[in-house]
């Protein structure tokens, strides 16, 4: 399993949520990472999957965007099932299969590891804030 999956979902279990995404829902995405990483990350590295695939979010709409959406928010506390090199079954407490797909071409350019994100925030807000503190003194 890549280490880098192993030292981004450690980083990610220590993230505060973002300001556009709930509490508890962020709590059961890092559950749910946690959780791919331990109990299938070997298994999804052997078939193929990255880190955009199973804990990616979109850049700049990370609770709106579920075409780039890694597996890990999909999951929302369901069971991993089959693991193929195209799809991963979600299973519903009802033995309900769901198929998480991995993402597009498209999604991939617009999606970051969620444990990017925070420093992404943070770096944002700090532009905007030396931004309008130059203005200020102008």
């Amino acid at each position: 399993m890549p280490l880098d999956w192993c030292e981004g979902v450690t980083r990610l279990a220590m993230v505060p949520p973002l300001t556009s995404i709930a509490p508890q829902r962020w709590r059961l995405f890092q559950t749910d990472a946690v959780r791919i990483l331990h109990q299938h990350g070997s298994e999804l590295h052997r078939a193929g999957w990255d880190a955009l695939d199973l804990f990616g979010l979109h850049a700049r709409a990370p609770d709106r965007r579920m075409d780039a959406a890694g597996l890990a928010w999909l999951l929302r506390g369901r069971s991993v099932g089959a693991v193929t090199a195209e799809t991963v079954a979600i299973v519903t407490a009802t033995g309900q299969e769901l198929r998480c797909w991995r993402m597009g071409a498209q999604a991939r350019q617009e999606t970051v590891p969620a444990w990017a994100l925070h420093n992404m925030a943070e770096a944002t807000i700090q532009h905007h804030l030396s931004t309008s503190t130059s203005e200020d003194r102008t």
